[in-house]
């Protein structure tokens, strides 16, 4: 008996480890007509860009070229590659993170350059990632098993010296279907 219970029990808590499919995650409104493949980006008001990507892939990166604001590949340029949760910067190619408390650009300063990470190879350990870094971009529930973005303002510097603010808002798409981080784009001028 002690055994078909322990049997059960654990059977429940793998289950429980899958995707939450309920209804009341964040979501994104429809794609739009901008679709690029697995980069999907907006225009907004005020010279911002919605982007969502499709980081479903649990072994796939997929790069993003956030000056052009289209999906790249690794071959480069690319400032910024996602997979599932993960999010690395192309620090070898000069692509620098940094960011500040807060989720409204313009209520946070640029940080200083001492202050801005470069990762390494795609291959590091995802823990060491400037996104992962600092308890990573998302706040990660046990009990729902739900990432939700923190309220921070990611600072990206590129090889070509420019910045942008970086705010995530959600991790799951209109379905509830987790592998889709979306975040706010806006250039800065500093």
């Amino acid at each position: 008996m002690k055994r078909f219970l322990f049997v059960a029990i654990a059977s429940l808590a793998f289950a429980a480890c899958g995707d939450d499919l309920r209804d009341d995650h964040p979501s994104i409104d429809d794609p739009g007509e901008n679709e690029t493949g697995l980069v999907d980006v907006q225009e907004e008001a005020g010279g911002s860009f919605l982007v969502r990507v499709d980081a479903t892939s649990e072994t796939d990166w997929v790069f993003l070229d956030i000056e052009s604001r289209k999906e790249a590949d690794q071959a480069g340029p690319w400032h910024l590659a996602f997979r599932r949760q993960n999010v690395v910067a192309n620090g070898p190619a000069g692509v620098g993170v940094a960011w500040a408390a807060g989720s409204d650009p313009s209520a946070t300063e640029v940080p200083p350059p001492s202050s801005f990470r470069f990762d390494g190879p795609l291959d590091q350990p995802a823990a060491e990632g400037a996104f992962q870094s600092d308890d990573a971009w998302y706040a990660y529930d046990p009990v729902t098993h739900t990432l939700t973005p923190r309220s921070r303002v990611y600072y990206v510097y590129t090889p070509s010296h420019h910045v942008y603010a970086l705010v995530f808002q959600r991790y799951y798409d209109a379905a509830g279907t987790s592998g889709f981080p979306t975040f706010r784009l806006t250039p800065v001028n500093h």
